[in-house]
C-alpha cells in the first residue's frame, strides 16, 4: 500500500518560479497516488505579521552563523505553521517543498517504522554523485540520523556534517511539538537546520523516495541559494537555461 497521509507542497503563490516547480512536484506525487495540498508559503510582507502571531524570537547569531534573509525566514514559518497543522490534525504528515521531486512509491508501512521525524531523502544536496546515488535502491529500512543529545547543537552538525535538507520528509505529531518548542525556545534558523537541532529523534530512509529538483538545483550552480528566496533577474535567466537544456 502506498503512502496514504495528509500532504503538502510549500508552494510561493504568484512567483513563476516556484509555481512551475510545484507544478512538476504534484506530478511527480501523483504518478505514485500522492495528492498534496498546496501550502501558501509565507513571504514578503506576512513574515511580521506571523512572526508576532506565532512569538518568534530571533536566534543568538555569531560570526559563523549567518542571519537569516527574508526567503529563510519565510521558509522556516511555512514549516512551523505545519508542524503546528500536524499537531492539530493529530496525524502524520508529509512536507514537500517546491523544489522536491517524488521518484519512486512510498509504502504506507514506512510510517510505523519512525516515532518523531523521517527524512525521505537519504542524502545531502551536497553529496558527491548525487544524481546518481539518489536512484540507489538499498531497502525499505530507516536509519536514526542522531539521537536527542541536549548538549550538542544542530548547527555545530549543521557545520560539520552533510545534514539532510528539509524538501521532503513526513513528520508525526510528537515530533512536529518537539520542533515548535525548540523553534520557541531557541529562535528561528533555516528550516533544515531546525529539523536536524536534535530537538527531535530524526531518522532518513536507506532508500531515497524524493530528490532536489535537478533543474532548479542545477541552475542555482550550487551557490547554496535558498529556495525560497525571490529570484533575482539572474536567477530567472539561469532558471530558463535549465528548463531549455541549455548548459
Amino acid at each position: 500500500m502506498n503512502l496514504n497521509i495528509p500532504s503538502y507542497i510549500i508552494s510561493m503563490k504568484g512567483v513563476p518560479v516556484s509555481e512551475s516547480l510545484t507544478e512538476e512536484c504534484l506530478n511527480s506525487a501523483k504518478k505514485f497516488g500522492i495528492n498534496p495540498e498546496i501550502f501558501p508559503a509565507i513571504h514578503g510582507k506576512q513574515i511580521d505579521h506571523e512572526w508576532k502571531k506565532n512569538n518568534l524570537k530571533d536566534f543568538k547569531f555569531n560570526q559563523r552563523i549567518k542571519k537569516l534573509n527574508p526567503g529563510a525566514i519565510g521558509c522556516l514559518i511555512s514549516h512551523l505553521l505545519l508542524w503546528k497543522k500536524s499537531i492539530e490534525i493529530n496525524k502524520p504528515i508529509l512536507i514537500l517543498e517546491h523544489d522536491a521531486l517524488i521518484i519512486r512509491p512510498i509504502p504506507h508501512s514506512l510510517v510505523a517504522r519512525f516515532t518523531e521525524v523521517c527524512n525521505l531523502d537519504r542524502l545531502s544536496r551536497l553529496t558527491t554523485d548525487y544524481d546518481n546515488k539518489v536512484q540507489e535502491n538499498n531497502g525499505e529500512d530507516v536509519t536514526v540520523f542522531m539521537k536527542r543529545r541536549p548538549n550538542v547543537s544542530g548547527l555545530e552538525l549543521y557545520n560539520k556534517t552533510h545534514i539532510k535538507g528539509a524538501h521532503g520528509y513526513i513528520v508525526k505529531p510528537q515530533g512536529a511539538q518537539r520542533l515548535v518548542d525548540w523553534v520557541w525556545a531557541a529562535g528561528v534558523l533555516a528550516a533544515d537546520v531546525s529539523i536536524n537541532s536534535i530537538s527531535c529523534l530524526l531518522t532518513y530512509t536507506d532508500t531515497s523516495y524524493c530528490r532536489i529538483n535537478p533543474r532548479y538545483w542545477n541552475a542555482q550552480r550550487m551557490k547554496g541559494t535558498n529556495s525560497f528566496t525571490r529570484p533575482t533577474d539572474k536567477d530567472k535567466k539561469m532558471m530558463e537555461e535549465a528548463k531549455n537544456g541549455i548548459r
